[in-house]
C-alpha cells in the first residue's frame, strides 16, 4: 500500500501502518504479517489481556459512519483487517496523493477512482491485495493443529457451529475445538431475552473452562463486534476474532467461491449468485460505499 500512515495504537502501544477509511482505521498489511502477529500474541509468555481482531468490509465501514459505538470498537481493536476487495480499493484510493487545488480536485479524484477500479478489475496493481477473514480463519486453524492451540467457534444459525467443528475435526483430527451457537442477540450485541442472558453466562463459563487460544465469533455485524467489546475482558482467551459468515463456509452451508472468483476479488458476486436477499447489501458495497469514499476524500 502506497503512502501508508505510521500510527502507534494507544491500546497495543505498537507501531502499525493504517489507512483511515470513512474515519475507521484499517491496517495496511499482508496475510503473512497478520499470522506472525497473532502467533506472537498467542505464544507470549505473559498475557495482560485478550487481543481483538476485527474484519471490516465495506458494509461494516458504512455502518460505522452512523454508529459511534461500532466506530469506537473498530478503532480500538488490536488489528483491523481489510476484509473485502472494496475496502482495499478504498485504502489505495485514499492513500494516493492528490492536488490541493479545489477547482481541479473533484476531477482528479474521479480519475483516480476510475483508475483504481480498472486496476482492480484487471488485477494490474499488486498493492490491491486483501486479507479475507475466511482465509485468515483457515490459516489459523491449520496453525492451531501444528502448534497445539485450542479453538472455540461461536455463532451462526442453529447447528452451524457444531457442523463446522465436525468438519474441521475430519480435516484436522488432532485439533482441539469446541463450539456453541451462542445466545440470541439484539442489534446492540446484548442478549435479546432473559433466557439468552442466562445462556450467555453459561457460554462465558464454558469458554473460560476450555481456555481457548483462539475464539472465533460469527454473530454477524455488528452484533459480533459489540458482544466482544462488552464481554472480552471476562474471557480467558488469547485472541478473539470476528468472522461474520465464515462459519457458514466451514459448515458447508454456503458453497466456497471458485478460485477464479476469489482471485479476481469477485467473492461478492458469488455471494449474490448463491445467497438470496443480499442484493441490497451488494448495492451498498459496490455503489454506495465507493461514492461515500469519494466524498470522504474530496472533503478531507
Amino acid at each position: 500500500m502506497q503512502n501508508r500512515l505510521k500510527y502507534t495504537h494507544e491500546v497495543t502501544n505498537k507501531e502499525r501502518f493504517i489507512v483511515p477509511v470513512l474515519g475507521i482505521n484499517v491496517d495496511s498489511t499482508e496475510l503473512v504479517e497478520v499470522l506472525k502477529q497473532i502467533c506472537e500474541w498467542i505464544e507470549a509468555k505473559s498475557v495482560k489481556r485478550p487481543r481483538l481482531v476485527v474484519t471490516p468490509n465495506p458494509e461494516i465501514l458504512l455502518q460505522a459512519t452512523h454508529d459511534r459505538e461500532l466506530a469506537k470498537i473498530l478503532n480500538n481493536a488490536d488489528l483491523s483487517l481489510p476484509d473485502g476487495v472494496g475496502t482495499v480499493a478504498a485504502m489505495h484510493f485514499i492513500s494516493l496523493p492528490t492536488t490541493k487545488n479545489s477547482f481541479v480536485k473533484p476531477t482528479t479524484l474521479l480519475f483516480q477512482g476510475v483508475k483504481t477500479g480498472l486496476d482492480l478489475l484487471l488485477q494490474k496493481n499488486s498493492s490491491l491485495s486483501r486479507v479475507p477473514g475466511r482465509v485468515v480463519f483457515d490459516e489459523l486453524v491449520k496453525l492451531s493443529t501444528e502448534r497445539g492451540w485450542r479453538v472455540f467457534l461461536m455463532g451462526g444459525k442453529a447447528g452451524v457451529a457444531q457442523e463446522a467443528a465436525k468438519r474441521l475435526k475430519v480435516r484436522f483430527p488432532i485439533l482441539e475445538v469446541q463450539f456453541d451457537a451462542g445466545p440470541w442477540l439484539g442489534e446492540d450485541g446484548k442478549p435479546a431475552r432473559d433466557k439468552d442472558a442466562d445462556t450467555e453466562k453459561q457460554i462465558i463459563d464454558k469458554i473460560n473452562r476450555f481456555k481457548p487460544d483462539l475464539l472465533f465469533v460469527g454473530f454477524g455485524a455488528t452484533k459480533q463486534e459489540k458482544w466482544l467489546a462488552c464481554n472480552l475482558p471476562e474471557l480467558n482467551v488469547r485472541v478473539a476474532m470476528t468472522i461474520g459468515g465464515v462459519l457458514d463456509y466451514a459448515a458447508g452451508v454456503v458453497p466456497t467461491p471458485p478460485r477464479a472468483f476469489e482471485k479476481a476479488g469477485f467473492e461478492w458476486l458469488w455471494r449474490l449468485f448463491t445467497q438470496k436477499g443480499r442484493a441490497w447489501r451488494i448495492f451498498n458495497a459496490v455503489v454506495v460505499f465507493p461514492a461515500k469514499v469519494y466524498l470522504y476524500k474530496l472533503r478531507s
